[in-house]
C-alpha cells in the first residue's frame, strides 16, 4: 500500500512539473495582410496575392485559436495544375519564401488538376483546409516523413487517421512531368520531390501551420479559419 501511494505521489509530481514546463501559446498575428501577401506572391511564379492573403488571414485565425508554434506558414494551392510549383514555405518573420516546390495530389482528386476533395477514410483524395505539423519527423515506408493533423473537421479532420503525411515520392519531379505531362499522384498525401523533402521537413516540423487551398465552395464558405 505504501509503495502504491509513493508511486501515485511521484506520478502526480511529474504531471504537475509537465504542466509547469508547458509554455503558454502566444499568438503570432501578422499585420498588413494585403501588403504582405503581395510581397510574398512576388517571390513566386504561381502564388497569387489573393490566395496568399487568404492563407495569412487563416494563419492569424489559427494563431488566435491556439495553433502554430513557429512563425512559418506553408501554402499549397491545389487550384494550380500539378506540373507547376504550388507548394511554398514562408518565413513570416522576414516575409521570405524559403521553398517553391512541386507537390502531388490524391489519385482520386484528379489528373493534372485537383477537382475532387475528401476527408473520408480510404478515399485516396486530397483534403483542403488548415493543418498543423507533428512535433517530429519519422522514417516510414516512404522514407523520411512528417505527419499532419487536420484542424478542420469535415474537411481534413481525419488526416491523422488517414496517415496523411509529407513524404518523398520519385514521381514528383520534372523528369516525370516530361514523360507523363503531370506529377504522379499519391493516396492523398502532399508528396514532395525526394531531393528537397528532408530540408523542408526540417523547416516545418514542430507544430507549424499548412494552408491547403482549392476552389472548393463549401470549404470557402464554412471554414472556421476563413471567417
Amino acid at each position: 500500500m505504501r509503495n502504491i501511494l509513493r508511486s501515485f505521489i511521484l506520478l502526480l509530481a511529474l504531471c504537475l512539473t509537465a504542466c509547469q514546463l508547458q509554455k503558454p501559446h502566444i499568438p503570432h498575428v501578422v499585420d498588413n495582410v494585403p501588403d504582405r501577401a503581395k510581397v510574398i506572391a512576388a517571390q513566386t511564379q504561381y502564388l497569387s496575392p489573393k490566395v496568399a492573403a487568404l492563407a495569412l488571414y487563416a494563419y492569424n485565425n489559427a494563431q488566435k485559436a491556439g495553433y502554430g508554434e513557429k512563425h512559418i506558414l506553408t501554402i499549397i494551392d491545389y487550384s494550380r495544375p500539378s506540373d507547376c510549383n504550388r507548394f511554398w514555405v514562408i518565413d513570416l518573420d522576414h516575409n521570405k519564401v524559403l521553398f517553391k516546390e512541386l507537390v502531388a495530389h490524391g489519385i482520386n482528386s484528379g489528373d493534372l488538376y485537383a477537382t475532387n476533395f475528401s476527408d473520408s477514410i480510404n478515399s485516396r483524395a486530397s483534403s483542403v483546409g488548415m493543418y498543423m505539423t507533428a512535433p517530429q519527423a519519422y522514417f516510414g515506408r516512404h522514407g523520411y516523413s512528417l505527419r499532419l493533423e487536420g484542424l478542420e473537421p469535415g474537411f481534413n479532420g481525419n488526416a491523422w487517421s488517414r496517415s496523411i503525411v509529407i513524404h518523398p515520392a520519385p514521381y514528383v519531379c520534372k523528369e516525370f512531368i516530361a514523360q507523363h505531362g503531370i506529377v504522379g499522384r499519391s493516396w492523398g498525401c502532399p508528396a514532395l520531390n525526394p531531393k528537397d523533402v528532408k530540408k523542408i521537413i526540417g523547416t516545418i516540423k514542430g507544430g507549424t501551420l499548412i494552408f491547403a487551398y482549392a476552389n472548393d465552395p463549401k470549404w470557402l464558405q464554412q471554414s472556421k479559419f476563413l471567417h
